[in-house]
């Protein structure tokens, strides 16, 4: 099934989401990009004249720098305000953080009604749930309003797709290095647990390790899988090698703590930020050798949301089941390469919600009616979702949000 532009409208607006494949849509009153990844914005380009964009801040100079996009027809917004869209009537939209990659925002719509309460669609666009949306202010159960259409990213909305929480898998990585580090002799790791959190000044200072760590990343994507990269160098007291492509785009974050860290010389930095796709041993083997004397050893990371899967979670367990069987857990990362320069390990990290944190999301939110936006591609997978989301609706029991021990997961 092909979707059509009426597939990315507000209902009842003339508003569309990463809508862009379409070109020009007559009466199109404001076109919003959810992020910038290349399938959201297909045919955006420096011929952009068909209508405002609405985004994120950090989108929008990512619109600017890579696309060229006119920036009179960009509209930033920022973040947890309600803004009025111009030509509409009188329809506001607020920006949520999604918890994908930078400047991925979710949109809250609300659309006046003449002799009903304000309708209320919530479009998430790609994104991770977690317990710390279902908190905010204009989402919390009971105090607002329901959902009265849940457009809902559905990418692993299946039972096989389960992975541990993203705080875990960063610390996963860095007991990888840590471990690594301290058999090989390098300058050891310690205090592994305050990694993500101290903010220290670095110094230049020569590099003598041996080891150099590599992150493969999308060229925007698994940016908080950057977050190994950061805390590792900080520990290392080692600035980041990224590629002049990649310098580009994180300097559209506005960190500046960030871009002091970074080099393009690959020989100043023991932690190295590479393209996902050249996370393959003939590579990294001919990128070790391109690396020595300076650097001997390497270890590696490929960031992948298909790595790690289960069964546990059955797709026809009741949600109760569902919340009480916990969040998928890992204590180890195990290599899925060795050779005697050179090892690989696969993190089971996702961008996207797992079927738990879907599930959990849907629970804790008073929700009318669910439109999926991914796998929406035949009937049959359309009325398979349907069908799980209805049998949700009607098991749950209480709007509030499902504990878990952290606000920034289940």
């Amino acid at each position: 099934m092909v979707k059509t532009v009426w597939d990315y409208t507000f209902e009842g607006t003339n508003l569309v989401v990463d809508a862009f494949s379409f070109g020009r849509i007559p009466e199109c009153e404001g076109y919003f990009l959810s992020h910038f990844h290349g399938d959201h914005y297909t045919n955006l380009n420096a011929g952009w004249t068909h209508g405002p964009i609405y985004c994120s801040e950090i989108t929008s100079r990512l619109v600017q720098k890579k696309l060229r996009v006119p920036s009179n027809f960009i509209r930033p917004l920022p973040l947890n305000r309600s803004c009025l869209i111009p030509g509409t009537d009188n329809v506001s939209v607020t920006l949520i953080d999604a918890n994908h990659c930078p400047g991925a925002v979710m949109f809250l719509c609300v659309v006046p009604q003449t002799d009903s309460p304000p309708l209320r669609y919530l479009h998430t666009g790609d994104f991770r749930a977690c317990k710390e949306m279902c908190l905010h202010p204009l989402l919390k159960q009971p105090e607002n309003p329901p959902i009265d259409i849940l457009y809902l990213d559905t990418t692993y909305l299946d039972h096989k797709y389960s992975f541990p929480s993203q705080t875990t898998c960063i610390q996963l990585a860095c007991d990888v290095v840590e471990r690594h580090i301290n058999h090989n002799g390098d300058n050891q790791l310690s205090n592994m647990d305050h990694l993500l959190t101290q903010k220290k000044e670095l110094k230049n200072k020569k590099i003598i390790q041996k080891t150099v760590v590599v992150v493969g990343t999308y060229s925007l994507g698994k940016e908080r899988i950057f977050i190994i990269s950061l805390g590792i160098a900080k520990k290392l007291k080692s600035k980041i090698f990224v590629t002049d492509r990649k310098m580009e785009i994180l300097s559209c974050f506005g960190d500046d703590e960030l871009m002091k860290m970074l080099t393009d010389e690959p020989k100043e930095a023991q932690v190295h930020v590479i393209p996902l796709g050249h996370i393959l041993p003939e590579n990294l083997e001919a990128y070790i050798r391109s690396l020595q004397p300076h650097f001997t050893q390497m270890v590696a990371f490929k960031p992948t949301g298909w790595t790690f899967r289960t069964s546990s979670l059955e797709q026809d367990r009741s949600l109760d089941a569902i919340i009480s069987a916990g969040a998928a857990d890992m204590t180890v990362l195990k290599s899925s390469y060795e050779s005697l320069t050179l090892k690989i390990y696969e993190i089971p990290y996702s961008e996207h919600s797992s079927f738990r944190e879907l599930a959990l999301f849907i629970a804790s939110l008073d929700i009318r009616r669910i439109v999926p936006t991914v796998n929406v591609h035949n009937e049959k997978s359309r009325a398979k979702m349907g069908s799980l989301f209805d049998r949700w609706q009607k098991e749950k029991k209480k709007m509030a949000v499902v504990d878990y021990p952290s606000l920034d997961h289940w």
